[in-house]
């Protein structure tokens, strides 16, 4: 049990930063946030979301921001390992607003908002595809998907989800399904969430407002197989600049060698110097 909720708290501070987030500053409030799901078989997350927003006084939009570089503590071999991930975000779709797109410090930022246009209050839509890859876990597979993360300056008076799966859970992924609430480093729902999940997806509210800082995650311990056609990690620039950075250092090794003088060896005088006979 300790050794559970260890991981779920590496979990929620790796994965939190995972999610998406606000980066304006505080001026604001999210009526509502409603993020519907699909989990694919092959750890890609279909996601629409659809936030309305009040602003105190007229803005051009708001920015959502993905993370694509992740760092998660993971349990390998019954220890805790730190792994690197790189997620993609791809299929990035709006309606209720322009969507501009940029990538900032290993993170994608999608800005929805006219900047000719100032608003008090709208509606977006945003819909993409979060790609998680494999996970290089043998013993298990892992679903861990921080909905909208802890990262918001302002509150967001009511959040609801429903994430559907298109391969059934089994018996022993659904036992470990829970749903964790609250800010930073929380193992447990802190913020009162009502779900309820079976074999083919999850779905929940919250009861009260999210604070600043606070976030909704879901976790499930899934048995290993259950994810099929997971992006792998892109290994060939490690190979091809390893093969670079070896014959590079062949080449220099070679020219060093060849342009070493060898010394001149010592000889013997066959000749008496000047003035002195052969037998003296």
């Amino acid at each position: 049990m300790k050794k559970l909720l260890c991981t779920l708290a590496a979990l929620a501070l790796c994965l939190a930063l995972a999610a998406p987030a606000l980066a304006d500053d505080a001026g604001y409030r999210v009526d509502k946030m409603d993020v519907q799901a699909q989990l694919h078989e092959n750890n890609v997350m279909s996601v629409t979301e659809t936030i309305t927003v009040t602003f105190d006084e007229p803005r051009h939009g708001i920015v959502r921001v993905l993370p694509e570089k992740l760092t998660m503590l993971r349990e390998v071999d019954g220890e805790e390992r730190t792994m690197y991930y790189r997620a993609k975000v791809g299929n990035v779709t709006a309606t209720g607003a322009p969507a501009k797109l940029s990538s900032e410090n290993g993170s994608r930022a999608i800005r929805l908002g006219s900047e000719d246009e100032w608003v008090t209050s709208a509606q977006y839509v945003l819909e993409y595809n979060y790609d998680l890859g494999d996970d290089r876990i043998p013993a298990y597979d892992q679903l861990f998907y921080s909905l909208n993360g802890p990262d918001w300056d302002a509150e967001i008076e009511e959040l609801t989800f429903s994430i559907a799966f298109d391969k059934p859970l089994p018996a022993g992924g659904l036992e470990t399904m829970t749903v964790l609430g609250g800010a930073w480093g929380a193992t447990a729902d802190r913020v009162g969430i009502e779900w309820t999940a079976d074999e083919n997806g999850v779905r929940g509210a919250t009861t009260r407002p999210l604070h600043p800082g606070e976030g909704v995650s879901v976790y499930a311990k899934l048995p290993a197989g259950y994810f099929v056609g997971a992006r792998l990690p892109v290994t060939w620039p490690f190979w091809v600049f390893g093969g670079l950075a070896a014959a590079l250092c062949l080449y220099i090794l070679a020219r060093a060698f060849a342009t070493q003088q060898p010394k001149a060896a010592p000889g013997f005088v066959t000749a008496p110097p000047d003035g002195i006979s052969p037998a003296e």
